[in-house]
C-alpha cells in the first residue's frame, strides 16, 4: 500500500466533469488567439485601441487623433454602451469634432471611474484667457504668444512673493499642463501656440464665467481656487 498525501488525495477526488467549468481558453499554456491568451474580445484591433485612449485621454479629437477619431465616428453605439457600462457618458461636438468622456449623474451610490481634480491659481487663469480668446475667431485659428501667458499669469502674482523662483517654476507647470492636455499647440518657433478649439466644448460659456468669478475673488482675498471653487470638469 503506498501513502498519499493530502494533496495527492484531493487531485485524486477532482471530479471528471471539470472541463464544465473551464474552457481551453482559460488554460495559460494554450495557444493564442486573438491578442492575447484567452482573449474573448469582438471588436477589431483598431476599435479596442481607440477606446482605450478615449479611457486614457481627457478628449479625442479629429484634428490631433485622426487614427482614433475615425473607428470611434463609426460605432458610436458600441462606444456609448461601453462607457455606460462603466457608468459613464460620451459628449459629442460635431462642429469642433471632438468627444470627451463625463460621469454619468448616477445617485444610487454606484462606483465611480472618474474623479474632480482643482485647478491651480495658475491653470484658472490660463484656461478663462484661452476659452476668452477663442470667442474672438469664429472663423479662424486662435493664436497666443508666450509672452502674453506670462502676462496673464503676472496679473495675478501677489505683490509680495517669499519664493520668486518657485512662483515662476509653478506658472512654467500650468503653461506645460495646457501643453499636455492638448488645449495649446506649441508653434515651430516655440514662442507662439495654437489653441484647440476643445476648450470650447469643455468650457461652454456659463463655466467660463464662472471661473472669471473665481479668478476675481481669488485677486481680491488671495486665496487659491481650490478643491470646490475651480474643478477641472470636463477637461
Amino acid at each position: 500500500m503506498t501513502d498519499q498525501s493530502p494533496d495527492d488525495v484531493a487531485l485524486d477526488e477532482t471530479p471528471d466533469d471539470v472541463g464544465s467549468y473551464w474552457d481551453a481558453a482559460d488554460d495559460a499554456n494554450a495557444d493564442v488567439v486573438g491578442r492575447f491568451a484567452g482573449d474573448e474580445g469582438t471588436w477589431d484591433p483598431v476599435l479596442r485601441d481607440a477606446v482605450v485612449h478615449l479611457y486614457k485621454r481627457r478628449f479625442i479629437s479629429k484634428a490631433q487623433h485622426p487614427q482614433h477619431w475615425e473607428p470611434l465616428v463609426r460605432n458610436l453605439p458600441l462606444v456609448r454602451a461601453d462607457l455606460n457600462n462603466h457608468n459613464l457618458t460620451l459628449v459629442i461636438d460635431t462642429t469642433r469634432e471632438v468627444m470627451f468622456k463625463k460621469q454619468a449623474p448616477i445617485e444610487d451610490g454606484a462606483p465611480t471611474l472618474l474623479r474632480d481634480v482643482s485647478y491651480s491659481l495658475e491653470e484658472t487663469a490660463l484656461l478663462v484667457l484661452l476659452r476668452s480668446l477663442t470667442m474672438d475667431t469664429v472663423d479662424r485659428v486662435a493664436r497666443v504668444d508666450h509672452a502674453d501667458l506670462l502676462t496673464t499669469l503676472l496679473e495675478y502674482r501677489p505683490a509680495h512673493v517669499a519664493d520668486e523662483k518657485a512662483k515662476a517654476e509653478k506658472e512654467a507647470r500650468a503653461i506645460r499642463k495646457m501643453i499636455e492636455i492638448g488645449i495649446l499647440r506649441r508653434d515651430a518657433t516655440e514662442e507662439a501656440y495654437t489653441i484647440d478649439r476643445v476648450i470650447e466644448a469643455a468650457l461652454p460659456y456659463d463655466t467660463l464665467l464662472a471661473l472669471h468669478e473665481v479668478l476675481y475673488n481669488a485677486s481680491d482675498s488671495n486665496m487659491k481656487p481650490d478643491d470646490d471653487d475651480a474643478n477641472e470638469g470636463d477637461l
